[in-house]
């Protein structure tokens, strides 16, 4: 039998309706999957989809006849994920980012937040201010939730990014690979406490610094050298090393030592005589604190948001 022109419009039809059927039920499918994953459970994912536990299952196992491979490990009480689901997460996630920042850059309109974002920052981020602004954030957009990274060692080359959607960095020279948004330039100060000062005696200037003990920060120059802002350089001895800013500021309290500290986190204990500056005209080489991302085609709603946040908190 012979097809009319007819005929073979309908035919053309039907393919693309069923074409376009299967990538809508694809999305759905991934949406459902990586709901799965980060709630641990087919339950309550059918809840927050409002639909049968059956046909989660269903999304779940259809991508996974697609992709030939197990992308979940289940039991009675526990769901998690295999190492091939673990790498389709990652790119499910940006996929449906981007086709969410589409549709609402054709629609004119901003997508709302949603999904995980994934923080990455200096262990010293560990602070009330920083709280205080991701309550702001999470009050303003309840439907993110966040998952935040205090690198013992600061990661910053794009290569090492992972799944990452910000990471704050405090450096002068931020990776050449990722879109680095200027915050602010923080000013570390040298403060040790009133006994310590008159135990070793009052430096009258860097030079007299030399040699001394120091609380360091793990990742910073291992042999203790130091350059100051006039540019004279000194090299501490380093007696404590660690990679918390918070148990530094303690040590430093307690009176073992001297250390660098961000200005911020000691003016009110300056102002109220329990640290004192060590050499008050001089201050550690100023570092610039930036947001580091990846360059996408479109950035998501929940980064855009964030990113807004930061702006504000640091201007």
């Amino acid at each position: 039998m012979r097809l009319t022109v007819g005929d073979h419009r309908i035919c053309c039809a039907r393919s693309f309706l069923k074409t376009r059927q299967i990538a809508v039920n694809t999305l759905m499918s991934m949406r459902i999957f990586c709901t799965v994953a980060e709630l641990e459970s087919f339950s309550a994912a059918a809840n927050k989809f409002n639909i049968a536990h059956s046909a989660v299952s269903k999304h779940v196992a259809m991508l996974e006849q697609r992709l030939s491979a197990r992308l979940l490990n289940r039991t009675s009480r526990h769901v998690s994920l295999t190492e091939v689901g673990s790498i389709y997460l990652q790119q499910a996630r940006h996929v449906l980012e981007l086709v969410d920042e589409m549709e609402a850059a054709a629609r004119k309109t901003t997508a709302k937040p949603t999904g995980t974002l994934k923080i990455s920052a200096p262990p010293w981020f560990a602070n009330t201010d920083f709280v205080s602004l991701i309550a702001d954030y999470r009050s303003t957009y309840p439907d993110v939730n966040l998952e935040i990274d205090f690198d013992v060692i600061e990661r910053g080359a794009s290569s090492e990014f992972d799944d990452l959607d910000i990471a704050l960095r405090v450096t002068n020279t931020p990776d050449e690979g990722m879109i680095a948004k200027h915050l602010t330039t923080f000013t570390f100060r040298l403060v040790a406490t009133p006994a310590f000062l008159d135990e070793q005696q009052r430096p009258s200037t860097a030079a007299d610094v030399d040699g001394w003990p120091l609380l360091h920060y793990s990742a910073y120059a291992k042999d203790g050298s130091v350059v100051f802002h006039s540019g004279e350089r000194v090299t501490f001895k380093p007696v404590l090393r660690a990679s918390s800013a918070s148990l530094l500021y303690l040590a430093v309290l307690a009176g073992i030592g001297p250390a660098f500290m961000p200005s911020a986190l000691i003016e009110k204990d300056v102002a109220e005589g329990r640290l004192e500056y060590v050499l008050p005209e001089e201050t550690a080489s100023p570092m610039k604190l930036y947001a580091l991302y990846p360059q996408r085609p479109y950035l998501s709603a929940k980064v855009k948001t964030f990113l807004k946040f930061l702006e504000s908190a640091y201007s």
